[in-house]
């Protein structure tokens, strides 16, 4: 999954690849530590979805963990062709039937840190204008529901397409 080359990002499409790592490795986190977790999953599922929310997350990092092939029909644009962008909108995906439907990046989520490596940045540990840190991702406790990174935005998005959860849960899943 790339940038569209002809959308003009109010970020940069650095900013943008590096929030598409950033969702593989949420992803990879999540699917790593659910088993041993006690408190997130919990917060957010009940235990009788632990084995498709561990579906879900592993449909999203593939068998090798490098990613879904699924995920190269998806197109990141910045352009909000149907209007759906707002003051509070981070991201959408339109059309999530679609074989290729696209995640349109909102303005207000270019003003997100990242969570891993951003080009010509600092590292993460000591730049915290550009990064998040770990702690930044909890809220009481918990890993926090609001989408503190892009890469989170973009996760929280993959989950919508049905093409890649279909399988483990039939009807889309909705905010």
């Amino acid at each position: 999954m790339k940038p569209t080359n002809s959308d003009t990002f109010c970020g940069s499409k650095d900013q943008v690849n590096g929030a598409i790592y950033d969702a593989l490795q949420f992803a990879l986190v999540a699917l790593n530590q659910i088993d041993n977790d006690r408190t997130i999953f919990g917060h957010y599922f009940t235990l009788s979805d632990k084995a498709n929310v561990k579906a879900v997350y592993q449909a999203v990092v593939g068998p090798c963990g490098t990613g879904n092939r699924i995920l190269t029909g998806l197109t990141i644009r910045a352009t909000d062709a149907i209007k759906n962008c707002g003051t509070d909108t981070l991201a959408y995906l339109d059309d999530p039937e679609a074989d290729k439907p696209h995640i349109t990046l909102c303005p207000p989520v270019y003003k997100k840190k990242a969570f891993t490596m951003i080009k010509g940045a600092k590292d993460p540990e000591n730049d915290p204008v550009h990064y998040v840190r770990c702690q930044e991702l909890q809220a009481n406790g918990h890993m926090s529901y609001l989408m503190e990174t892009m890469g989170a935005s973009l996760l929280h998005e993959y989950m919508h397409y049905n093409k890649l959860v279909e399988s483990f849960y039939p009807t889309m899943i909705d905010d």
